[in-house]
């Protein structure tokens, strides 16, 4: 006689109690936790800073990239300091040469990306 070990987040069966059989043997089901559909206690924690935590739930109805939501969270963030003289010039000085050459980087990483992308696809056909 064979036990096999149920773990957390499994489930033998169908959603009504019954005992499904593939191949003779019972059907496992496993279930994924996408998580909560809102933090609102780390977002009232981080209220001061602008910035906000999405949920996976949240992200996938927004249906963009995570990097591209927070980047839009940070910088509507920085934008609203900045319309309320809440930044030190120092900060911004700061801010604002990284930033530059991060987007120096991007730029050439997008372009470097491009061309094997469709080099790959030239290939492929």
């Amino acid at each position: 006689m064979t036990t096999s070990i149920i773990t957390p987040g499994t489930t033998l069966g169908g959603p009504d109690g019954r005992v499904i059989y593939e191949h003779g043997k019972p059907k496992v089901e496993k279930k994924c936790y996408l998580g909560p559909d809102s933090y609102d206690y780390a977002n009232r924690l981080l209220a001061a800073t602008g910035v906000r935590i999405k949920s996976l739930i949240q992200q996938l109805k927004e249906d963009k990239p995570l990097v591209v939501s927070q980047l839009e969270e940070l910088t509507k963030a920085i934008e609203e300091r900045m319309a309320k003289a809440e930044m030190s010039a120092y900060t911004a000085q700061k801010l604002a040469d990284r930033l530059q050459g991060l987007v120096d980087r991007l730029r050439k990483y997008a372009e470097d990306r491009a061309k094997e992308e469709a080099k790959a696809k030239s290939e492929a056909l």
